[in-house]
C-alpha cells in the first residue's frame, strides 16, 4: 500500500513541481492532505467504490485498489496545481480526465434497482414454486 506521502510527492511532481528535490513544508502537506481527502470524498459521493478512508498524516496508508492509483495521482496533481498556482500541462489534464473516467467505469457502484410487485413472474420477479397460478403476485387473485 502506498502512503499519503507517496501521493503528495507524485502529485506535486506530475503537476510540475519536483517534490523529490525540495522538501514539502508542513502547511503545504496539510493543504495537500485536505485536497486529497476532499477529492476522494467527492468521488465516493459520485459513486466510486474505492473504500477510501480519510488520511490525517503523510505516513498514513491510502487504502484504495491499485487500479485507481493513476487516476488519483493525475487528478490530485491537477487540483494541487490549482491550489498552489502551478501551471499544469494540458497533457496531464487530459490524462487525469481519461484515467478518472476509466476508473469510475470500473469502480462505480451499480445502481440499486427494485422491481414493482406487479411485474409478471419470470420477468425479473421471483417465482417460488412452479404451480403458482397468480400471474401478478401483488394483485388479488379474485381480479382474474
Amino acid at each position: 500500500m502506498a502512503t499519503a506521502l507517496h501521493f503528495v510527492e507524485r502529485g506535486f511532481s506530475i503537476a510540475g513541481q519536483n517534490a523529490a528535490e525540495t522538501d514539502i513544508e508542513a502547511s503545504e502537506a496539510n493543504d495537500a492532505l485536505d485536497i486529497l481527502n476532499d477529492m476522494m470524498a467527492e468521488w465516493e459521493l459520485a459513486g466510486a467504490n474505492l473504500g477510501f478512508a480519510p488520511v490525517k498524516d503523510l505516513a498514513d496508508e491510502v487504502r484504495i485498489p491499485r487500479g485507481a492509483y493513476k487516476a488519483v495521482k493525475y487528478n490530485f496533481a491537477v487540483l494541487l496545481g490549482a491550489e498552489f498556482e502551478i501551471d499544469v500541462s494540458p497533457v496531464v489534464i487530459a490524462i487525469a480526465n481519461k484515467s478518472r473516467s476509466r476508473m469510475m467505469s470500473i469502480y462505480k457502484r451499480p445502481l440499486q434497482v427494485s422491481y414493482p410487485g406487479t411485474l409478471p413472474q419470470g420477468s425479473g420477479n421471483e417465482c417460488g414454486v412452479l404451480d403458482n397460478d397468480i400471474f401478478y403476485d401483488k394483485v388479488e387473485k379474485e381480479n382474474f
